[in-house]
């Protein structure tokens, strides 16, 4: 069994608890404990127009929004009439954090950091995270045929990837060449004014695992 193979046959479990406190980790904890599906539901919808790529004649089409937690992803598909479909399964980001741990021998919390600021060694593009892309590939496309099987589309304008995750690095580029259909990582700031006490550096990094909380702190302007 290949390394990619092993991401995505080897779900994880439950989230025990947060061991760390990077903003992906704290979104994806509200996530697990507190069952914000609707909220992601609310959040997406709310939040896709305003992505950076959405314009006003895309706003009919149907737009796939893939958020990939620490172990759980979820599928939803947008059209101009909501969302008609939603889909879980068991995979996400702590797969890595955890193969990180194992083959460099670092702690949980080490592992977590690594990930996100880069040092590890040379190996790791190559053997852990080309692997891990790879997986995530396979969860998005099993997704969207789960999706077809069960409606009456056959295919999506766009991908938008969300989560901790998708601030991988040529992730939504290896998604759009390996599926064909146009992908970008969410950012839901995009078209926003910013204070001068953002960094906006670190905001644009962290945008995608703040879709959520964005669209549903949108929805309170309805």
């Amino acid at each position: 069994m290949g390394e990619a193979e092993f991401f995505a046959e080897h779900p994880d479990g439950a989230v025990e608890g947060v061991e760390h406190f990077a903003v992906g980790d704290v979104v994806e904890f509200v996530e697990e404990f507190f069952g914000l599906s609707e909220g992601l539901q609310e959040g997406c919808v709310a939040v896709a127009p305003i992505c950076g790529f959405v314009g006003e004649e895309e706003v009919e089409k149907i737009i796939a929004i893939v958020d990939i937690g620490a172990t759980m992803t979820t599928l939803s598909v947008l059209t101009d009439s909501g969302t008609p479909y939603t889909r879980e399964q068991l995979f996400g980001g702590k797969q890595l954090t955890e193969e990180i741990q194992r083959r460099y021998s670092l702690s949980v919390e080490e592992a977590g950091l690594a990930k996100k600021q880069g040092g590890l060694p040379e190996d790791y593009d190559l053997e852990v995270l080309q692997p891990f892309k790879e997986a995530v590939i396979q969860q998005v496309t099993r997704s969207l045929q789960f999706f077809y099987s069960s409606s009456a589309y056959d295919d999506v304008d766009h991908i938008i990837l969300a989560g901790g995750t998708a601030s991988i690095e040529g992730l939504a580029d290896m998604v759009s060449a390996k599926l064909g259909t146009p992908t970008t990582s969410a950012n839901p700031f995009v078209n926003m004014a910013l204070s001068s006490k953002v960094n906006k550096e670190n905001l644009n990094n962290d945008a995608p695992a703040l879709m959520i909380a964005c669209g549903l702190a949108l929805r309170s302007f309805d």
